[in-house]
């Protein structure tokens, strides 16, 4: 092959090779729109990335969405990333740097606090475990790396969203948006992740006591590294902790354990 999948263009392919089916590099062609931060994209702004016609781009689209490899937003026009690319992206997120450069920290943390840590990135409405260490005292969720949790649910999902960009919160919304179809649910969820943030601003992490899981009692606090946007929770048994003895034990540890997971995964 002599066109670079790495600089995908339509230009390209007037000279590329005749075993290359045109209308599949079209489609990869529109996902790779998606990068870069361009976490939303109208359909004229497909068009003027691309120069794709708009009828082409128009058939391309629908059939992305179709698939599952984006979604749109009819209200605003807007097309995002679906479940199915984001996806194929967790599994290459999940055997990145980050799972095998946080795990030892994740297990004296863990080993040292009783408790269980995960670290997760938001994938279509939900959060998606990247790196996980259990807990010795025996807890209900069983979670591994790829379990997705709801994010609105969880304090991992909270306060991954309290420190997102707006664009990122317009994904997350249109994703709650996608599933959650009762209204009253959907707006109960968005007020309360916006109060989670609001909560985050003030004292630096989010918090989850039975909502996710009844018998969990959860805390957690962002990594930011550039432009790389990951969670990290310290989760343990409801029954055996309160709220107050886990804010003032385990959360200043959960920050250093941030910053250091933001260290060196630089």
């Amino acid at each position: 092959m002599t066109q670079n999948t790495t600089n995908l263009s339509i230009e390209n392919l007037q000279n590329s090779d005749k075993k290359l089916i045109a209308s599949l590099v079209k489609g990869l062609v529109v996902l790779n729109c998606f990068k870069d931060g361009n976490h939303k994209l109208t359909h004229q702004q497909v068009c003027n990335q691309t120069g794709l016609p708009k009828a082409t781009a128009t058939r391309l689209l629908y059939t992305l969405v179709y698939c599952q490899y984006l979604t749109h937003n009819k209200q605003t026009g807007d097309y995002y990333l679906g479940k199915q690319a984001l996806k194929m992206g967790g599994q290459i997120a999940m055997q990145s740097d980050i799972s095998q450069l946080a795990l030892p920290l994740l297990k004296q943390f863990a080993q040292k606090y009783e408790t269980s840590v995960n670290i997760a990135s938001h994938q279509a409405g939900m959060m998606q475990y990247l790196a996980c260490y259990r807990s010795p005292s025996r807890i209900s969720v069983n979670l591994k790396v790829g379990s997705q949790v709801p994010l609105e649910q969880t304090a991992i999902g909270r306060a991954f969203y309290a420190c997102a960009s707006t664009e990122v919160k317009q994904a997350i919304t249109h994703h709650l948006q996608q599933r959650i179809s009762n209204k009253t649910d959907y707006e109960n969820a968005i007020d309360l992740l916006e109060k989670q943030e609001q909560q985050y601003q003030k004292q630096g992490f989010s918090i989850s006591s039975g909502d996710y899981s009844s018998e969990i009692l959860a805390v957690a606090v962002a990594i930011k590294n550039g432009e790389r946007l990951f969670a990290v929770n310290a989760s343990v048994p409801s029954s055996y902790w309160k709220e107050d003895d886990l804010i003032n034990k385990i959360v200043p540890a959960l920050k250093d354990l941030a910053n250091q997971i933001s260290e060196i995964i630089q």
